[in-house]
């Protein structure tokens, strides 16, 4: 499931293979807000999840490897989308 992740978030952030874990691609400049809205939309859609806003804002969540943490978390709970 990591690389499905891994593959399908560098997809999304336009990147022609998964980065380094700690790519921080907000301040790489990858991402403004509208486009980090669309990434989470993105992520929620594709794996049937429902990110919650504590993840979204958390420092976790800005680099690449933090991201597939808490995608593979979240469908590991059964968050899934209402």
């Amino acid at each position: 499931m990591r690389t499905e992740i891994e593959t399908f978030v560098a997809a999304l952030l336009d990147l022609p293979a998964p980065p380094a874990p700690g790519l921080n691609y907000i301040d790489a400049g990858q991402l403004d807000s509208m486009a980090l809205m669309n990434l989470v939309v993105a992520l929620e859609d594709r794996f049937d999840i429902e990110l919650s806003d504590d993840d979204i804002v958390s420092d976790e969540f800005r680099t690449f490897g933090g991201l597939v943490a808490i995608v593979q978390r979240t469908i590991a709970k059964g968050l899934v989308a209402a």
